[in-house]
């Protein structure tokens, strides 16, 4: 029927899990599966990651953004650069428990799509995962949304609390605007 939208499912979802925590990795393939995913591979470092994005297909990266070795500020970095088209567009979302602005700031320079805190919830993993696998890149980029978001967060100024401009910051960043007015702002 013309103007039905189909609801997103996780069932045919490739997901890249890179942590080098061994429970965190186990804990994220359980949430995955709580979802619907059923294909998931995990690595240990981000070293592992490029060998197997380089083996093999899949729709979602989760990075970890503190690992020994390729750090996934790293990993972003030689990923967003690659020659093919494929692996500069998938979608990457960094998990943390580091999620300051200048924290936040950084993944989206690096080209990350999203960033989710650790600890990490299903529900909010999902959002995050659909939110990327059903926005391009080339959309995202565009978004007049983001940018009133921007100048919503400048305006504020530095009346923003802190878990307020992480809020601002983030949304910034998962709507695809421009972080660099709010960057400058707060000297990040």
């Amino acid at each position: 029927m013309p103007g039905i939208q189909e609801r997103f499912t996780f069932q045919d979802v490739s997901v890249l899990i890179v942590e080098d925590n061994q429970f965190l990795r186990k804990l994220v393939r359980s949430m995955l599966r709580q979802l619907g995913v059923q294909e998931a591979t995990d690595v240990s470092d981000g070293l592992d990651a490029l060998e197997a994005l380089s083996t093999r297909d899949h729709d979602v990266i989760l990075l970890d953004w503190v690992m020994p070795g390729f750090n996934g500020e790293e990993v972003l970095q030689i990923v967003r650069r690659s020659p093919e088209h494929k692996l500069r567009t998938i979608p990457i979302i960094v998990m943390s428990a580091f999620t300051n602005h200048s924290n936040v700031v950084r993944a989206a320079e690096a080209g990350a799509d999203a960033v989710i805190a650790k600890p990490l919830s299903v529900s909010l993993l999902g959002r995050r995962i659909e939110r990327v696998m059903t926005t391009t890149r080339l959309e995202v980029r565009g978004s007049d949304r983001a940018t009133r978001i921007s100048n919503r967060a400048i305006t504020r100024g530095s009346e923003l609390a802190p878990q307020a401009i992480v809020r601002d910051l983030d949304e910034i960043f998962n709507n695809g605007g421009n972080v660099e007015p709010v960057r400058e702002l707060y000297s990040i």
